[in-house]
């Protein structure tokens, strides 16, 4: 028996892999209490308040709200479980964290290392020696070259590529479809081919 934290469409993928292992889906957390009562996937949406604590996974899209639930849940007992969906293909030789999402169709290689509550989402590639930091997320079908690095929380971007040996520092996001050939700094945001930092917003109107 499994909780999914979260009740939109990454926790609905979350629940068909789960679903998929042939595990029972006790119900949904979500925050918002307008949802509560409602159902997922014939399972309940609840808050997670009252509840003996149990096995959960994060299924959140975005790595800082992640992090922060499953470190509220971690707090209060919860146990944060990996999933990996059975056509998801993880070498015996790669290390995966607690708490690691592995979506249908996605690969992960030998030694290559996985942090806590990173997602590696449908298609994606990491290849071997990789080492993707806790929270991370790699997108649907983007690459990750030998020895790459995706730092804590980041995230890439749908159809991208980071270079063999490449690395992507913590909260940084590289843009759908980019290829990053070179180093991206903490924080950064970079797009296109090669990718190329894009301009920071002034927040004026």
């Amino acid at each position: 028996m499994i909780y999914i934290y979260g009740s939109g469409g990454h926790a609905r993928v979350v629940a068909d892999a789960a679903l998929a292992c042939g595990l029972e889906i006790a119900g949904f957390f979500d925050d918002d209490p307008a949802r509560w009562g409602s159902f997922v996937m014939e399972a309940p949406v609840l808050s997670p308040q009252g509840i003996e604590p149990g096995d959960f996974v994060a299924a959140i899209g975005s790595g800082g709200v992640r992090q922060k639930v499953a470190s509220r849940l971690l707090g209060a007992g919860w146990r944060l479980r990996s999933l990996i969906h059975p056509r998801g293909c993880v070498s015996p030789r790669a290390r995966l964290e607690a708490g690691v999402f592995v979506a249908a169709m996605a690969v992960v290689g030998p030694d290559a290392q996985v942090g806590e509550g990173a997602i590696v989402n449908h298609g994606a590639v990491v290849d071997h020696d990789c080492d993707v930091g806790a929270y991370a997320h790699v997108a649907p079908n983007a690459t990750l070259g030998g020895g790459a690095r995706l730092g804590v929380r980041a995230m890439a971007g749908a159809g991208s590529v980071l270079l063999p040996q490449v690395s992507l520092g913590d909260d940084a996001l590289l843009g759908a479809g980019a290829v990053a050939t070179r180093d991206l700094a903490a924080g950064m945001k970079a797009a296109g081919a090669p990718a190329r930092p894009l301009p920071e917003r002034s927040g004026k109107a």
